[in-house]
């Protein structure tokens, strides 16, 4: 019954629970049976102390293996490549507008963490674009074993991570617009243009 309740459980504490009372009815079952043998029979005295010593080992490896385990768990050690596999075939068949290009997913306890990262058309609108990934992010989060999901929409393919300090700001903006000297009317047009704009020329202009 214990065993089958285990099967039936979803948080990781519950498990833990299941596993303890298990090993509780398993010392109980294997201490009577080698106290009623020793009683039984004087010669098989050794009957006792070997069980002790056998189910001590048992418990002591078990809880071993899942200390180990959950240590993996929380040090966010990263997905099996078949889940990724799996969140890529989801990602990559979300929408004909949407290319996929970067999925990550790590250990957030017992669940994951899922990171994904898609290119749409600069063009898209923002009311479109957010649609479009709100609706990706519903659709991992819908997986059992997704704790979060969080889903970045750029404009265009990136070759260096995003989240690389190393890596100079503008590198991982649009400014191959500002890497020249515009005329006149371009620079005017570019003064007027969005804070986000005027800080990336100021940028590419201390590199």
């Amino acid at each position: 019954m214990v065993r089958g309740h285990g099967r039936g459980t979803t948080t990781e504490t519950a498990r833990a629970v299941v596993a303890d009372n298990q090993n509780d009815l398993l010392l109980s079952a294997g201490a009577l049976v080698a106290t009623v043998i020793t009683q039984l029979s004087m010669p098989l005295w050794f009957v006792d102390p070997t069980v002790a010593c056998g189910l001590a080992l048992y418990i002591f490896r078990h809880w071993l293996l899942t200390g180990r385990e959950q240590i993996d768990l929380i040090v966010g050690r990263a997905a099996h490549p078949h889940f990724l596999e799996m969140v890529r075939d989801l990602a990559e068949t979300h929408d004909p507008c949407v290319t996929l290009d970067v999925v990550r997913a790590y250990h957030y306890g017992p669940r994951f963490l899922v990171e994904i990262e898609i290119v749409m058309d600069e063009r898209t609108p923002l009311r479109e674009s957010h649609d479009c990934g709100i609706l990706l992010q519903h659709k991992i989060e819908d997986l059992p074993s997704v704790e979060r999901c969080f889903v970045h929409i750029d404009y265009a393919h990136r070759d260096v991570d995003d989240h690389d300090h190393n890596t100079p700001v503008v590198r991982k903006m649009s400014c191959a617009s500002l890497q020249h000297t515009p005329p006149p009317a371009e620079e005017l047009l570019l003064r007027s243009a969005s804070p986000h704009a005027r800080s990336a020329e100021r940028l590419l202009g201390d590199v």
